[in-house]
């Protein structure tokens, strides 16, 4: 192992496993991250520099105003199903993103531009310049909005349902609400039949307590990507026998910040607390989460302790008693909204999927371009709460990819904890990009699927009634 950190790594088939923390540790990693060994933070701390280009080094504002397009990216071209859905995104990008502009120029139904991008992937896939081109134009003057628009289909009710009927013939799937917010029940349909046959033929009134797992999707605030996740959804109800309860959230940037963690936050409560009139106790209650599902999760779970930094409409509503889930499990997550650079930021300006221009319209879709972000809010970034918030937290587990943009999100969070003692495990697949688990695809790549393999049993031994320890690989 390597302890340049102050905790152990090891390494398997390109895979970084940092172990803190509960239970002892398979990969040589001591208890904690103590203060004297380990990088206070990686991303820089936010200031009027990330604004102010009076203040802003010439350097920046040069590698800020005229990020290199996604063609060089070398780290796309590691593995020839990633090669392959560069391709496949960026001409998605460019045939939608023409049908639009053609929709307007004519005067039709916004509709219409899905049946013209259809014949426009065609005429675009073999030729990369100008799908570059036209991507290139996009990522220099982003329009959330319009990227709402280009992400609708994997969230369309049809997408959803297709995807349902071809992969999930044996998951019940059921659409509830908790507190006026959209949940989505996904559990074996054998284990509900069970359940059922319980319930009748018992005379306890009292409800089933049921291995729980909320789950908060990602989305970059602005989306999310339903009819993709469920490809590895139903694959952790399937490995684990959880009740997984599906948390939908209004979207940025037509519900900024603080709503869409209110969303979140209220369905959580009402799990927690066994208020949500659903039928069952979530007992015990993981949460886990996504991206910028993350952000939102972890806000909302420890929104109670920040009351006193929260805007003034939901303060009082979150006066209430700090309750934690039994665990968390954070991909890929997003836990530092400040433009700062940091070393991956920087390095990876060219993703495919969170080039820089776009990393810095989804966080302003969120928090409106304010200058709250400067103020290190611990609701907006939780990376900024304090020590004695963050200690509560229960064991939490993180994974992300080796190539992702926000490699540096986890790895100050990771830091963060670990000095004060929470529990879990930082897992590094050193070769993936952002979210690499909703492309159902990539999941024939050895490290998706090792990661997969990681995360099924985690939430095994997390929901299990008593804890044992999980083998990484």
């Amino acid at each position: 192992g390597v302890d340049g950190v102050g905790c152990g790594v090891s390494e398997c088939d390109g895979i970084a496993a940092v172990s803190c923390g509960g239970g002892g540790s398979n990969s040589g990693g001591s208890g904690w991250l103590p203060v004297s060994r380990s990088c206070p933070q990686l991303i820089n701390q936010p200031g009027i520099h990330d604004v102010d280009l009076s203040t802003m080094s010439g350097a920046r504002s040069l590698y800020q105003t005229c990020v290199a397009w996604s063609g060089p990216s070398y780290w796309w071209q590691l593995d020839p199903i990633l090669a392959l859905s560069k391709h496949g995104i960026d001409t998605y990008y460019a045939a939608m993103l023409t049908a639009r502009k053609i929709v307007r120029a004519a005067r039709l139904p916004e509709a219409a531009a899905y049946a013209i991008a259809l014949p426009l992937i065609g005429w675009f896939s073999p030729r990369p310049a100008s799908t570059a081109s036209i991507v290139y134009q996009f990522w220099c003057n982003p329009d959330v909005v319009e990227l709402q628009a280009v992400f609708a289909p994997l969230r369309w009710r049809y997408s959803v349902s297709l995807v349902h009927r071809l992969v999930g013939s044996d998951i019940l799937r059921e659409e509830r609400s908790i507190n006026g917010n959209r949940v989505v029940l996904l559990q074996r349909r054998s284990t509900a039949e069970a359940m059922a046959d319980a319930v009748s033929d018992g005379d306890n009134d009292e409800e089933p307590e049921r291995p729980t797992v909320m789950f908060v999707p990602g989305g970059a605030f602005i989306s999310d990507f339903e009819a993709a996740d469920l490809f590895f959804l139903y694959r952790w109800v399937r490995e684990t026998d959880v009740l997984l309860v599906y948390a939908s959230y209004d979207f940025a940037p037509q519900a900024p910040y603080p709503l869409p963690m209110m969303c979140v936050l209220r369905t959580y409560r009402a799990l927690r607390e066994h208020t949500h009139g659903l039928g069952f106790r979530a007992s015990p209650l993981v949460v886990a989460s996504l991206s910028a599902g993350c952000n939102l999760a972890l806000s909302a779970v420890l929104a109670p302790l920040l009351h006193k930094r929260a805007p003034p409409e939901i303060a009082h509503e979150l006066r209430v008693e700090s309750l934690m889930p039994h665990a968390m499990l954070l991909l890929c997550p997003v836990v530092n909204i400040c433009r700062s650079p940091s070393p991956s930021r920087i390095s990876f300006a060219s993703d495919v999927l969170l080039p820089m221009p776009l990393l810095r319209a989804f966080g302003a879709a969120y928090d409106q371009e304010s200058d709250h972000w400067m103020e290190r809010d611990p609701l907006l970034s939780p990376v900024f709460a304090s020590d004695d918030v963050l200690r509560r937290l229960p064991p939490t587990h993180i994974q992300c990819g080796g190539l992702d943009p926000l490699l540096d999100d986890s790895v100050d969070f990771n830091t963060r904890i670990r000095r004060v003692h929470v529990p879990g495990e930082l897992t590094i697949f050193r070769s993936l990009p952002h979210t690499f688990v909703s492309f159902p695809h990539w999941h024939a790549m050895p490290e998706v699927e090792s990661a997969m393999r990681q995360s099924c049993a985690l939430l095994r031994e997390l929901c299990a009634p008593k804890f044992k320890r999980v083998a990484l690989h």
